[in-house]
């Protein structure tokens, strides 16, 4: 059985409107030796031309192995404040301002036994 999407996706605000992610390019990494696709997104996340990457929520990490550690943001950006007391989880969401891309940045790999669970999960959201 297959959870619904709103279970899934946990935004970082209770007002965040879903549809901002209708015609959205997702950008995605594959866990991998060096963390080479992790580092590329972000630097993707971090890159001034595409202005203030804001995380938008983070999806349920009950499918990845756990990880917890420090934020990872330039101190320069508006939201810096606001970030000081929170931690990174091992797969958030992020959206360029624009609405155009929406970077998932998981920072573990799937639990083994999961992986066909959380295929079945993005189908859905």
């Amino acid at each position: 059985m297959v959870p619904e999407k709103t279970q899934y996706f946990i935004p970082s605000s209770p007002n965040l409107d879903q549809s901002i992610f209708k015609g959205s390019i997702l950008i995605l990494p594959v866990v991998s030796l060096a963390n080479v696709p992790q580092l590329a997104i972000d630097l993707m996340i971090h890159s001034t031309q595409l202005g203030p990457i804001q995380k938008v929520g983070i999806l349920d990490p009950q499918d990845h192995i756990p990880v917890i550690g420090a934020i990872d943001h330039l101190s320069d950006l508006p939201q810096s404040q606001h970030i000081r007391n929170q931690v990174t989880t091992p797969i958030q969401v992020y959206q360029s301002p624009d609405k155009l891309y929406t970077f998932i940045q998981q920072r573990s790999p799937v639990i083994k036994i999961d992986r066909r669970l959380i295929s079945d999960r993005f189908l859905f959201l």
